[in-house]
C-alpha cells in the first residue's frame, strides 16, 4: 500500500466551504494516478470520498446516464460508492443509486455494451431510461446533500492525516520514490501516455529543468483565469486544460495558446517560456 490514509492539506480543512477537503483529497489521488500509482495502492477511504463525488459531478453534469457511460458501470468503482454512501450516512442516495442501478441490470447485455461502446449524444432511448430518477436525486441532495456528508465523513476519519499545503508535493514525491518498481511503471506508461506528457518534457528540456512528476489540471479560458470546465467552450478553443508538475525548480504549469506551449511559474503564474508546438 502506497497511500495507507487519506491526505489532506490544514488549509481545506480550515476552510468554510465543505468541498475544500473533497477536493484536496481528489487533488492527491488525481496525483497518485497519474504518477503510476495503481488504485489497490490507495487507501480505501481515499477512494470511497473520490468517486462518490464523482458520481455526483456526472449525475449533476449529464444525468445518471453521463455517470454510467464515463464510468464504463467499472465494478469496482460502483462497489466503492455503495460503500461510500453507506459509510457517509447517505443512505437516501444509497437506496436511489441500487434503484438506478437496477435500470442497468435491466438492460440487455447487447443494448449496454452498445450503449457503452456507441457515441453518447446518439443513444437517446438509453439516455431517457438511464435518467428516470434524476429529478429525484436533484430533489434529494436538498435534504441529504452528498457533498457535506462526503465531507463531514472525511473530516471525522480518525487515520486522517494533516500536512500543510506547502508540504503536499514534498510528501507526495516521498510516497512515488518509495514505489519499488517505479522505472518500469514510468516505461510502460510511456508506451500509452498522452501527447500532452511530451509536450511538458519539451517545455521542460528548453527550460533547461528536470521534470519530476505531474500533479493536476485545471480549465483556464483566454484570459488564463480559472473556470468551470465546459465542454463546448473547450472544443470551441475559448479555454483549454491547464497542465500542472513539479520540476527540480518547483511548481509550473503548461497552456497550449495560439499554437505555442506556454510555460509558466506555479508560484506567481509569470510566463517563463514558449514554444511552438510543432518543435514539441
Amino acid at each position: 500500500m502506497i497511500l495507507e490514509r487519506p491526505i489532506i492539506t490544514k488549509s481545506s480543512l480550515e476552510d468554510q466551504d465543505p468541498y475544500s477537503v473533497i477536493g484536496a483529497n481528489i487533488d492527491f489521488v488525481n496525483a497518485l494516478l497519474r504518477n503510476h500509482v495503481r488504485l489497490d495502492e490507495i487507501c480505501l477511504e481515499s477512494l470511497k470520498s473520490y468517486y462518490v463525488d464523482y458520481y455526483l459531478a456526472q449525475v449533476n453534469n449529464g444525468g445518471f446516464s453521463q455517470f454510467v457511460y464515463n464510468s464504463n458501470w467499472d465494478n469496482l468503482m460502483i462497489d466503492l460508492i455503495l460503500e461510500g454512501l453507506s459509510d457517509m450516512g447517505a443512505f437516501k442516495n444509497l437506496k436511489l443509486f441500487k434503484k438506478s442501478a437496477q435500470i442497468v441490470s435491466s438492460m440487455s447485455g447487447v443494448n449496454f455494451e452498445r450503449f457503452l461502446d456507441g457515441e453518447y449524444f446518439g443513444s437517446y432511448l438509453q439516455i431517457g431510461h438511464l435518467n428516470k430518477f434524476d429529478d429525484r436525486f436533484f430533489d434529494l441532495q436538498k435534504t441529504e446533500c452528498l457533498i457535506k456528508l462526503n465531507s463531514d465523513w472525511l473530516k471525522s476519519l480518525p487515520s486522517l492525516i494533516l500536512i500543510e499545503s506547502n508540504e503536499r508535493n514534498t510528501y507526495l514525491k516521498r510516497l512515488i520514490d518509495e514505489i519499488p518498481d517505479i522505472e518500469e511503471r514510468v516505461l510502460d506508461s510511456k508506451q500509452d501516455e498522452p501527447a500532452y506528457i511530451n509536450d511538458i518534457r519539451a517545455l521542460c528540456i528548453a527550460a533547461n529543468q528536470t521534470l519530476e512528476f505531474v500533479t493536476e489540471d485545471d480549465m483556464r479560458g483566454l484570459d488564463g483565469k480559472k473556470i468551470e470546465a465546459n465542454v463546448s467552450l473547450l472544443l470551441e478553443g475559448k479555454i483549454n486544460t491547464a497542465r500542472h508538475f513539479m520540476t527540480n525548480k518547483g511548481h509550473h504549469y503548461m497552456m497550449a495558446i495560439n499554437g505555442k506551449l506556454r510555460l509558466f511559474s506555479g508560484i506567481d503564474e509569470q510566463l517563463v517560456l514558449e514554444i511552438d508546438v510543432q518543435s514539441a
